[in-house]
């Protein structure tokens, strides 16, 4: 009898500390999918931020073409305004005659 009662014993034993190692991978699986998902949020949020920023940056660049074509149009006006100044001082200068001193 008192053996019945031992093998009983260790045999609920036995079952509750298996039914503990079937818990424990259930709330190591749920903690990894928990990891998972705040992974996969964190790295959403990155792509969300990153995606704004890229679009702020694209619309600096465009500004930036913008600028750069604006500066190149008023070198090349500017150049040529005083190349044509340049020539016409040129030409005043060749129909001036020179003058000599009187004695």
């Amino acid at each position: 009898m008192t053996l019945g009662i031992v093998t009983l014993i260790a045999a609920l034993s036995t079952g509750c500390a298996s039914t503990k190692s079937e818990v424990d991978p259930m709330k190591q699986r749920a903690a990894s999918v928990e990891d998972i998902s705040k992974q996969w949020k964190q790295g959403n949020d990155l792509v969300v931020s990153g995606e704004k920023i890229k679009g702020k940056g694209s619309e600096l660049v465009a500004e930036g073409q913008k600028q750069v074509a604006e500066g190149e149009n008023q070198i090349s006006r500017g150049k040529m305004l005083m190349s044509e100044s340049e020539n016409a001082f040129r030409d005043t200068s060749k129909k001036i005659a020179p003058v000599s001193k009187a004695k």
